[in-house]
């Protein structure tokens, strides 16, 4: 009989050993299916307007840029379950020496601050260029790193993006001014209209029509025609890439009327604005102006109506 419970004894010890070497998590079912611990949760991290492109290459804007979309760059970093409480997440642009070497840039690390329940971690107003040592469409690698101030700090996640500081050009158009009348259209009410294209005709029949719409890194966004101010804008038309063609709607740029002549023989004058954006939110613009008066135009973008 003690033989017996010393056996048992044994097993029983076995047993609690064999599930302490498999690891925490790790379960050992009646068909001696061996389960793997579950995967953690992915950290997450996020640049107001970052773009992807199809070929999967990264874009963040930089702040302050001139004329953006984006006011504040903030960078964001999430995680699944609440950041212990002595820890704190930090970002950086992560270095790798050709013998392997780690180094990270600023050295003291960027610290970011945490929401209520410690899960999202945000940056405010980054400047990649100042803040982190980047040109302007470089690409990096952005890293987070969690640990204790007075400690070494843990990778918890990494992003390669390019940095894109830089408005896209203004293209150079070919316009060309009618009278709604001539449109296919029915025009409400009746006036001026315009074609436009940024492709450049070619020097020769060998040769190919050239785009003057370019962005140098993350690529032209979205584009737009309108006139008139913040009360009375009317779209003449948008789009987005390149090229930059189309036609302008009819009815917001209407003839003269007779009162009006009659204050400004001279005319009626529009201000067009393009506003053109790349894939980040950095804009551009330009004004353009055309002049009609009861019954034809006056002047157009640039030249002498026909």
């Amino acid at each position: 009989m003690k033989k017996l419970l010393l056996v048992l004894l044994v097993v029983t010890l076995a047993s609690f050993l064999l599930v302490g070497c498999l690891g925490e998590g790790t379960v050992v079912d009646g068909d001696d299916v061996i389960i793997p611990p579950p995967v953690p949760a992915a950290v997450t991290i996020a640049v107001t307007n970052e773009y992807t492109n199809a070929a999967g290459t990264t874009y963040v804007p930089n702040h302050p840029v001139k004329d953006t979309a984006a006011t504040d760059v903030d960078v964001t970093v999430t995680f699944t379950e609440a950041v212990e409480a002595d820890d704190v997440v930090y970002i950086a642009k992560q270095m790798t020496a050709q013998d392997g070497t780690v180094t990270y840039f600023p050295e003291d690390l960027i610290e970011t601050t945490p929401n209520a329940a410690r899960t999202i971690w945000t940056k405010e107003d980054v400047n990649f260029l100042t803040d982190m040592d980047v040109d302007d469409c470089e690409s990096f690698c952005l890293v987070a790193l969690v640990g204790n101030p007075c400690c070494e700090k843990v990778e918890a996640a990494k992003e390669t993006v390019k940095v894109d500081s830089t408005v896209p050009v203004i293209p150079t158009f070919t316009f060309k001014c009618g009278d709604c009348n001539a449109c296919e259209t029915t025009c409400e009410p009746e006036g001026a209209y315009f074609t436009f294209t940024s492709l450049v005709d070619a020097a020769s029949a060998c040769d190919e029509d050239t785009d003057s719409c370019d962005d140098k890194c993350s690529g032209v966004g979205t584009w737009s025609f309108k006139v008139g101010g913040s009360c009375d804008e009317c779209v003449l038309a948008v789009g987005s890439g390149c090229p930059v063609a189309g036609t302008a709607s009819c009815g917001c740029l209407p003839w003269q009327t007779a009162a009006e002549y009659k204050i400004t023989p001279a005319g009626k004058d529009y201000t067009v604005v393009f506003t053109i954006a790349d894939n980040v939110g950095n804009k551009n613009t330009e004004t353009y102006e055309i002049t009609v008066d009861t019954d034809s135009i006056v002047y157009c973008i640039g030249e002498q109506a026909e």
